[in-house]
C-alpha cells in the first residue's frame, strides 16, 4: 500500500501539508511543505525543479528568523526529507521507526504473527502505511522470524524503492521495483547483454524497421526517410502508445510455428483501449476511422509480438515496459519467498497485479 497518492507514476501531495521534516540531523515540526507536479527551474534557487521535488518556504515555519536563514538561505529548500505524520517520526537513515503503535497497528501486527492470511492496509495518504509496513518488517525481526527467511518488500518506484533499501538496511530483507524485479529474472534467463530503454524510443524504431518490412526495404537511413513520408507512418504515435496499454493490461499472445500471435478475440479487446484512453486520429490521416483502428490495431499488435523472443534470439535492447512484461509472456520461473511486502499497489497495473499472484502461487521449496 501507500502513504502518498499517485497520478501516472508522479509524486502527489496535498498542498499545505504540516509534517516534520528533517534537513541535515534537524527535525523541524510544524512545517507547510508541498511537491512540485511539474518540471521548471527556480531562478531564485538557480536549481531545476523535477515532478515529486519537495518545497517548503521559510514564512510558512515555526522556526526563529536566525533558523529560516541558516536553512533557507533562498528563500526555499528542497528535497526535505518528511516524516510522516508528524507524531509518528522515522529514522530516515535505517533503523526501527520510533513510534508508539496506533490500536489500528497492533492490529495488523497480531494478524501478521497468528494468521497466515494475506492482509490489505487501506488507509488516507499521509496516513503512515509505509512506515507501518517497515515498522513490521522490524517487528519481525525483533521476534527472530525473519531468520532464515526470504523475504522481499516490493516498492512502486525507483525513489520509493532506495528510500527503502536504507530504512530496512540490516534486515535482510530484499527491497525491488516491479520491473527491477522482473529485469533480474529475464537477465537470469536471457542473460545480462540486455540494456532497457525507453518505451516510446524502442517502439518507435521497431515501428520503423516493421514499415520498412512490410514495403520489402532494406534498414538504411535512405530508407527510413523514405518510410517516414508514407501515409502508415502518421500512426507512430498511436501505435506506441497503443503497445504499452497491451502490456500494461497484460495481453499475451499465443505461441505460433513461427513466432507469436494474437487472436482475434484478443484484437477486439485491445482495440477498446483506442476509446478508453482517448488515442487521437492524425489530421494526416486519409482514411476512414475504421481503417485507422484496423491498422493500429495490427500494428501494435505485431510489435508486441516482435518483442518477444523466441527461442535462440538474442536480444540487446529491450523497451522499459518489456522487463516486467517479458517474464510474464515467457512464464519464467518465479522464485519463492516466505514473506512478500508491497507498497502503492492499489496503483499498479495488470501487469503488477500479475506479477504478484504469480509470486503468491510458487509452491515452497522442500523441506520448508
Amino acid at each position: 500500500m501507500a502513504n502518498y497518492s499517485r497520478n501516472r507514476g508522479r509524486r502527489r501531495y496535498p498542498d499545505r501539508q504540516t509534517v516534520t521534516v528533517k534537513v541535515g540531523d534537524l527535525e523541524i515540526p510544524g512545517c507547510v511543505v508541498f511537491a512540485s507536479q511539474y518540471p521548471g527551474f527556480d531562478p531564485v534557487a538557480k536549481k531545476r525543479i523535477k515532478p515529486g521535488d519537495m518545497i517548503a518556504y521559510k514564512k510558512q515555519t515555526n522556526l526563529t528568523a536566525q533558523q529560516k536563514k541558516a536553512l533557507w538561505p533562498n528563500g526555499k529548500t528542497y528535497n526535505l526529507t518528511v516524516l510522516w505524520p508528524q507524531q509518528q517520526v522515522a529514522n530516515g537513515n535505517g533503523g526501527k521507526p520510533k513510534f508508539p503503535p496506533s490500536e489500528y497497528q497492533q492490529a495488523i501486527r497480531t494478524t501478521l504473527f497468528e494468521s497466515e492470511d494475506h492482509i490489505v492496509m487501506r488507509a488516507l495518504a499521509g496516513s503512515g502505511k509505509t512506515a507501518t509496513l517497515v515498522w513490521l518488517v522490524y517487528e519481525l525481526q525483533d521476534a527472530g522470524q525473519l531468520a532464515g527467511k526470504q523475504v522481499l518488500y516490493m516498492a512502486f518506484g525507483k525513489r520509493d524503492q532506495m528510500d527503502l533499501a536504507d530504512r530496512l538496511a540490516g534486515t535482510g530483507v530484499t527491497v525491488k521495483t516491479t520491473h527491477s524485479f522482473g529485469f533480474g529474472i529475464l537477465k537470469g534467463v536471457l542473460g545480462d547483454q540486455m540494456k532497457p530503454r525507453k518505451s516510446k524510443q524502442q517502439y518507435g524504431d521497431m515501428f520503423i524497421r516493421l514499415l520498412c518490412d512490410k514495403a520489402d526495404l532494406d534498414y538504411s537511413a535512405k530508407n527510413f526517410k523514405k518510410v517516414r513520408k508514407t501515409q502508415e507512418h502518421t500512426l507512430r504515435g498511436g501505435v506506441c502508445e497503443l503497445v504499452s496499454y497491451i502490456k500494461n493490461w497484460a495481453h499475451f499472445p499465443e505461441r505460433t510455428k513461427d513466432g507469436w500471435a494474437f487472436t482475434e478475440e484478443q484484437k477486439d479487446a485491445i482495440r477498446q483501449y483506442i476509446g478508453m484512453y482517448e488515442i487521437e486520429r492524425p489530421e494526416e490521416w486519409k482514411g476512414t476511422t475504421e481503417e485507422w483502428e484496423d491498422l493500429l490495431v495490427e500494428f501494435a499488435c505485431e510489435i508486441t509480438c516482435l518483442s518477444i523472443p523466441v527461442p535462440g534470439q538474442q536480444l540487446v535492447e529491450i523497451a522499459f515496459d518489456d522487463m516486467l512484461y517479458l517474464p510474464l509472456a515467457l512464464g519464467l520461473e518465479m522464485p519463492y519467498f516466505d514473506l512478500l511486502f508491497t507498497d502503492e499497489s492499489q496503483d499498479f497495473n495488470a501487469c503488477q497485479v500479475l506479477l504478484l499472484e504469480r509470486l503468491q502461487a510458487v509452491k515452497p521449496p522442500k523441506g520448508k
